[in-house]
Parts: C-alpha cells; structure tokens; sequence
C-alpha cells in the first residue's frame, strides 16, 4: 500500500502539474494580447507586432514621405526590428512573471539537476504503480 509519504509527494506533484497548467494557459492568452510598438524619432513612421500576426502595422505620416525611398526602407525595416524586440521582451517578461522566475529561452538546464528531478519523478511513479498493483492484489484475494 502507499505509504503517506509517497501519497502526500503525489498530491503535491498533482497540485503542481495542475497550477503550471493554469499558468500557462493564463499566459498563452496574455501572449495573445501583447503588441510590439516602435516609432521614428520624429513619430512620423510606427509600426505594430503582434505573435499572431508578426507586423500586425506601419502607419506612416504623409510629411514622412518626403523621405528618399531607400531612407524610408531603411526605416521601416529598422521600426520592424524594434517593434519585434519590444514584442520579445514583453513575452519574455510575461512568462517570468507567469512562473515566477527570469526566463531565458537560450538557458540551458543543468543536466544532472534534470536528471535526478526526473529519475525522483520516475521512481515515485514506479512506487505508486506497484503500490496500486499490490492493493488490486489484495482485493481480488479478499473477493
């Protein structure tokens, strides 16, 4: 039978999974909503991005215009570039605020420190499985 240690490490990595499950999906549907922004200094060219839609808009300023085309490109692509920054850094800081640490996609795990999570989480699952076999068990004799 399942001791009530392994019973009370299984409610809490149930009551774990089940919150991590609740922040993500809060946090997919902030995701949803963050929109990117850059203007020019002289606020005449902004562009929006948004996740879904990647350049979601450029609104540009009749006045800017005036600009040779290959400066308003060089704009426009320097805009695009910083919208898409701004964008990355607020679902950056969204997802450390969703889980409560700085996240950093290009981090690597410590391996080892994963290894033994999941080699605990393998053995607890190993344990309740016999346990839940030797209770089966158990009732059919009684039957």
């Amino acid at each position: 039978m399942a001791s009530p240690q392994r019973s009370a490490d299984f409610g809490t990595l149930a009551a774990d999974a089940y919150e991590r499950v609740r922040r993500t999906e809060r946090l997919r549907q902030e995701l949803a909503t963050i929109t990117g922004t850059a203007a020019s200094d002289d606020g005449l060219v902004r562009v929006r991005c948004t996740p879904l839609d990647g350049v979601a808009g450029i609104d540009i300023d009749p006045r800017a215009l005036r600009m040779a085309s290959s400066e308003l490109g060089g704009t426009l692509v320097r805009l695009i570039r910083e919208a898409h920054q701004d964008m990355a850094a607020q679902m950056r800081q969204a997802t450390a605020d969703a889980y409560g640490l700085p996240f950093d996609p290009d981090a690597v795990p410590d391996p080892q420190a994963l290894r033994a999570r999941l080699t605990g989480a393998s053995a607890l699952a190993r344990d309740t499985a016999g346990d839940a076999r030797a209770l089966v068990e158990e009732i059919r004799r009684r039957r």
